[in-house]
């Protein structure tokens, strides 16, 4: 599909994504999860692939962190469709809303 779900790799040093941060089974399109590690802390044991990065210069943090976020998903072209912050039920059903906007324009 193309859109992507960025977030920070493993809660309290464990491998995984995010806290809290789950594609939900029945969200309408596939998402490649691609994890994060802030550019201050260790690589995490476990962790490898090709869907693992570095925020080296922080610049990822600043957008989550702004958007008061644990993760975000992106748009094939690379455009943020929403975030996914501490209303994880209602954020996933606004990304829904958004995802349907986005096929229908």
């Amino acid at each position: 599909s193309g859109f992507a779900l960025i977030t920070w790799a493993g809660a309290a040093g464990q491998p995984g994504i995010a806290e809290g941060v789950s594609i939900p089974e029945d969200f309408p399109v596939a998402l490649k999860t691609v994890q994060l590690i802030r550019a201050e802390d260790d690589f995490l044991p476990g962790l490898r692939g090709s869907g693992l990065l570095r925020d080296a210069h922080g610049e990822i943090a600043r957008v989550l962190d702004g958007a008061r976020a644990r993760a975000a998903v992106l748009r094939p072209d690379r455009h943020v469709l929403g975030y996914v912050g501490d209303s994880v039920r209602e954020d996933w059903a606004q990304l829904r809303t958004a995802l349907t906007a986005f096929y229908t324009r």
